[in-house]
């Protein structure tokens, strides 16, 4: 069979790939120093730093630091400094420290000396004799039963005291130290404080001014007590939590409550629950991100060019889609499943949920011909998807936007404050000095119970969340509606109190068995906040074991063929025989001289794909020949032989599938035109599905065309080679439009053809090789490219040196590209002794992995850089005078967009 390489764009390709298979096995290893790039660590009072300073790919630590100061684990820190002006001092207490300079040549502040006795330390640190100060300089108080007040008087020496008391002026009185007309001693009126632990007094109008002052001190009754913050009466409480602010976890973690003062009595309690979102959960008492089930466990989708699985895959306890396993050659995915025909998934424009956070369309998204589903939306975080659709699921707490409500000696006022697009309280917003609040307004007047609120104890539903409790909750005399206490996820209010409205049938990702037929996974799939167990059917053939769809399989008389050890001898033709599940079928035949050997195996590729490989006897671990179509038969060959010889076949279910399936021998004489694993494909009505891959060893039979299919998007380019031997037989090849118009055409009379079709329209396009006349037969291989055209920067050509574009863009110059195969030059023009300095910038990635070279004005290469990571830099210090070529290149015939940027001074 010929090589391909007759077109210049594929050979770089095919040649790509004999490079990278030397380059693997070139280079010496090597072993990590340190861990990671960039990071420091002490050694002494030496600091290193992390990374690759000997171009061996591997990490090292690189040439210390030594620090001014001192390394503390892995940065240096400064050494001492001053705490005080050398000789100075200062009270430490009733004691005195004095500043002094020690070892390390800092000033410090020494140990903490006493006084003498009878003295303490005052001012600089200087000791005095002892007194107390009865009262702060300013200070002013009114003398208790008197219409007096006095002043604080304080002598340069010794301490200060309250002075002589001084009478208010007629018609005046004292008030918080001062003479005046009349002050309220508290207010708003009607408010209420506690005198002691169990008597309180209210504020109002009490006497012939017309300022407020405090009644006579009335004592709890029944032995209750005060409570401090409200100044009502009640029985004696006891915390439930010890600080206020402390949070903790609800049982689901799905929220948290915080402990506070939440009602009348001055005790401590856990608050109502705050909800976490839904792709977090609480732990310490704090909303952490968490997973959310991508999926339902078991169920497979199409991605790309193969399909994926539900499963947990990483270490969240959510479930999640596996990481593609590509079809087969020639396969298409339609419904998770691979298969040589595809089927359609759905009917354009339609949409469907994928699980119960996500929705798919239906549309082109692959290169057959069927309808498919897109990939997955996810929904908004508030949102459940049903029937295709993303729905909101939460639920107001309040309702009109603005609405206010009060809440202790405060408000709320209803609004959107979090993650989700519904409505809520907000945080309490104090009122004013003075003010008090009544039915969500803050005012200076007396007080008015709350709207409804008639009686203590009166619950009433605030929405389907939650609900209010009417009672005393600030310090008014007034009644009031508490803030609302939230419902559990799986209730909801009815006539002032939460019921329940459904329960959790499972734990989430748990799956079992409904019967024999049917499976189940646990998941939300209605959305309505609580776990079923949903069925899904097992596939025909199969039955459900441990929550699991499996194969029913009962094996063939051929047991045990397991290996090619234990063979199965046979001389023909057989039915009705079994693979089961990762259980490999293996037959011996004997060929006698002058005789070929080909072997075919029937079965239905849709019940389970199986595979076939043919060896000698001799060497059962190298394949003569391989058979891993898509189609329902799969035919290995062994050629003619003068001598004859003795084979076995393997016969195996492709990732471990298992099916029924027939298998035919047939001994091949001289002249039979043994036909590919496409077949039949035979008109433009059988085409068979391609990959852009290289396909081997197919085989044209006389008057026997083979076609193939492709869907093509848009602006794609679409290539095809074919590979042979003239000599052998003239093969020629057409693109066909999905009308039957030949849209290019390849009909030479040399080895090999070329065909392709530029910026296609979308729709289907087929590939047709036929012989130049009836009696060619022929082997060949072919060669697709599809996919959308690699648009070039404004400075092409510059794919040689002779062409490189001269660089006068000191800094960065963005949206560079580099095509496949494709290299890009630059020129730069410098004096003698500057330094020059080159970098592209990019993100690296498989098959977008870019490298760089400096050449100085000779030709000679002064620089590289072939990292494996982002970005690439060049450099060379103390040019000599003359232009300096910059060289772009991408690994492997790598394409990507970079940017520029070049320095030199």
């Amino acid at each position: 069979m010929k090589s391909i390489t007759s077109k210049h764009f594929l050979v770089s390709i095919l040649a790509g790939l004999v490079l990278a298979a030397a380059a693997a096995g070139c280079g010496d290893e090597c072993t990590n120093e340190c861990s990671q790039e960039g990071a420091y660590s002490c050694e002494g009072n030496f600091l290193y730093r992390c990374g690759d300073y000997d171009d061996d790919s591997c990490l090292e630590w690189g040439d210390k630091y030594q620090c001014q100061g001192t390394c503390n684990v892995d940065h240096c820190v400064s050494g001492c400094q001053d705490e005080c002006p050398e000789g100075t001092r200062k009270c430490s207490g009733t004691n005195f420290q004095i500043c002094s300079r020690g070892a390390d040549g800092c000033t410090h502040w020494g140990n903490p000396q006493a006084c003498p006795t009878g003295e303490t330390c005052t001012g600089d640190g200087e000791c005095t004799p002892a007194c107390t100060n009865q009262c702060q300089p300013g200070q002013s108080q009114c003398v208790a039963g008197q219409n007096q007040y006095q002043e604080c008087v304080c002598p340069a020496e010794g301490c200060c005291d309250w002075g002589t008391p001084v009478d208010c002026p007629s018609g005046q009185s004292c008030s918080e130290g001062k003479c005046v007309t009349c002050q309220n001693e508290c207010m708003p009126s009607g408010k209420r404080e506690c005198v002691g632990s169990t008597g309180y007094r209210v504020c109002g109008n009490l006497d012939a001014d017309d300022c407020l002052e405090w009644g006579d001190v009335t004592q709890c009754t029944g032995g209750q007590v005060c409570y401090t913050d409200t100044g009502n009466c009640g029985p004696a409480c006891t915390d439930q939590c010890t600080h206020q602010g402390d949070r903790q976890c609800t049982t689901d973690e799905r929220g948290y409550v915080t402990c506070g003062n939440y009602d009348a009595d001055p005790c401590l309690e856990w608050g109502s629950e705050t909800a976490c979102a839904p792709t977090e959960k609480c732990q310490d008492g704090v909303c952490v991100f968490n997973c959310v089930n991508e999926c339902a466990v078991g169920e497979k989708r199409c991605a790309g060019s193969g399909y994926q699985t539900c499963g947990d895959f990483d270490e969240d306890p959510c479930v999640e889609w596996s990481e593609v396993t590509d079809c087969k050659h020639n396969e298409t995915c339609s419904n998770g499943v691979c298969s040589a025909v595809c089927e359609e998934e759905c009917v354009q424009g339609e949409r469907a949920c994928s699980g119960f956070t996500s929705y798919v369309e239906c549309g082109q998204f692959d290169h057959d011909q069927c309808w498919d589903w897109g990939p997955a939306t996810r929904c908004a975080l508030w949102e459940r998807c049903l029937d295709g659709y993303c729905t909101i699921m939460c639920i107001d707490e309040c309702d009109p936007a603005g609405t206010q409500q009060c809440a202790g000696d405060g408000y709320q006022v209803c609004g959107d404050y979090d993650w989700d697009a519904c409505l809520e309280w907000g945080d309490v917003i104090p009122c004013e000095e003075g003010e008090l609040c009544s039915n969500g307004v803050c005012s200076t007047v007396e007080c008015q119970d709350d709207t409804g609120c008639t009686e203590e104890g009166l619950q009433e539903c605030v929405s389907e969340m939650g609900y209010h409790v009417c009672g005393n909750y600030d310090s008014d005399i007034c009644l009031d509606w508490s803030q609302m206490v939230n419902c559990g996820a799986d209730e909801r209010c009815s006539n002032g109190e939460c019921v329940v409205i459904c329960q959790d049938e499972c734990s989430q990702g748990e799956i079992g068995c409904v019967d024999a037929d049917t499976r189940w996974v646990c998941n939300d799939e209605n959305g309505d906040g609580c776990l079923d167990q949903v069925p899904i059917d097992c596939a025909a053939g199969e039955s459900c074991n441990q929550g699991a769809c499996m194969v029913t399989c009962n094996d063939d008389s051929y047991e045990e063929n397991d290996d090619s050890s234990s063979p199965a001898t046979i001389s023909g033709s057989l039915s009705g025989l079994v693979i089961c599940k990762n259980d490999d079928d293996w037959y011996r035949i004997v060929v006698g001289a002058n005789q070929g050997l080909k072997v075919t195996i029937h079965f239905l590729h849709s019940g389970g794909d199986l595979d076939m490989k043919l060896f000698r006897e001799s060497d059962p671990s190298t394949a003569i020949d391989t058979s891993a179509g898509i189609a329902d038969t799969e035919t290995v060959v062994a050629p003619i032989d003068a001598n004859g010889d003795v084979y076995l076949v393997r016969v195996y279910g492709f990732s471990g599938a298992a099916n029924s399936y027939d298998l035919n021998v047939e001994i091949v004489t001289q002249g039979e035109c043994l036909d590919d694993s496409f077949e039949e494909n035979d008109s433009q009505s059988e085409a068979q599905f391609t990959l852009d891959e290289l396909y081997e060893d197919l085989m044209y039979c006389q008057q026997d065309e083979d076609w193939y299919v492709n869907w093509m998007f848009e602006g794609e380019d679409l290539k095809v080679l074919i590979a042979f031997i003239h000599a052998d037989g003239d093969l020629d090849i057409e693109i066909l439009d999905d009308q039957g118009t030949v849209l290019a055409d390849s009909t030479t009379t040399t080895d090999d053809e070329y065909v392709e079709v530029l910026n296609v329209s979308e729709g289907s396009h087929y590939i047709r090789v036929f012989g130049a006349a009836a009696a060619v037969e022929n082997a060949y291989d072919m060669l697709i490219e599809y996919g959308a055209p690699c648009v070039d920067d404004q400075y092409e050509d510059n794919d040689t040196d002779a062409d490189a574009t001269a660089w006068e863009n000191m800094g960065t110059t963005t949206g560079l590209v580099l095509c496949g195969g494709d290299e890009d030059y630059y020129s730069v023009t410098v004096g003698a002794g500057e330094d020059l300095s080159a970098s592209i910038l990019f993100t690296h990635a498989e098959n977008a992995d870019l490298d760089m070279y400096l050449y100085d004005p000779s030709g000679t290469e002064v620089d590289y850089s072939m990292s494996t990571t982002d970005n690439e830099n060049v450099e060379v210090l103390g040019t000599v005078a003359g232009t300096y070529i910059i060289r772009v290149t991408g690994w492997r015939n790598s394409e990507n967009t970079y940017d520029l940027q070049v320095t030199h001074q």
